[in-house]
């Protein structure tokens, strides 16, 4: 890789996710430390972007999230039609690292959240666009993204980092804002895990 930085950095997430997924009865303190620790390094070492209007991004960002979360109820009811074996790993997932205290909610929608955006796609996509063309940029670094989740042991969560990481990445090379990445991952969670959970 050209940018050794970049390798390093991703190799970083990659062993903070691991440490986060592998060691479950600690999630809620490793994973929010972690974004913190991934987040503080992005701003430090690429220019985040805000271009145009805040107000059009957050309803931009509102309208991104429902849809995205509309996709995945679609893609649930696929899932039952067609009977395939993923069911029960949904309902390992939100028993696994769904929010279950107060303060659960308020690392996750302040810290985690804002901190995947600031990572994922305001740094390791950015840096990978300098690299390859943009639009090449968004799936690898969707898949890159999805790849840092595999230590959790399930392919819905995998398969899920992935087609957010393409809609958000898109979303980015698309209104280069980093505050409607930011509101639409935070509307997409809000409906996922508070407001009608798919479980």
């Amino acid at each position: 890789m050209k940018d050794r930085k970049l390798l390093y950095i991703i190799l970083l997430a990659h062993l903070l996710l691991f440490i986060a997924f592998r060691f479950l009865p600690f999630f809620w303190y490793t994973l929010p430390i972690s974004l913190f620790v991934l987040s503080y390094i992005s701003i430090n070492i690429e220019r985040m972007h805000f271009e145009g209007s805040w107000i059009r991004s957050l309803i931009i960002g509102c309208f991104s999230g429902v849809a995205l979360y509309l996709i995945f109820v679609v893609g649930k009811v696929v899932i039952i039609i067609l009977q395939l074996p993923f069911i029960n790993q949904i309902q390992a997932l939100y028993e696994t690292v769904n929010p279950t205290l107060w303060w659960h909610y308020i690392v996750l929608f302040c810290v985690i959240i804002p901190g995947e955006e600031l990572f994922w796609r305001g740094l390791i996509q950015q840096r990978l666009s300098y690299l390859i063309k943009p639009e090449q940029a968004i799936f690898a670094g969707a898949i890159l993204y999805a790849s840092a989740h595999i230590y959790a042991g399930n392919i819905v969560l995998v398969l899920a980092a992935l087609i957010g990481g393409i809609i958000w990445g898109s979303l980015y090379v698309w209104k280069r804002n980093m505050v409607l990445l930011i509101s639409s991952h935070i509307i997409f969670d809000l409906f996922l895990v508070i407001l009608f959970p798919l479980s």
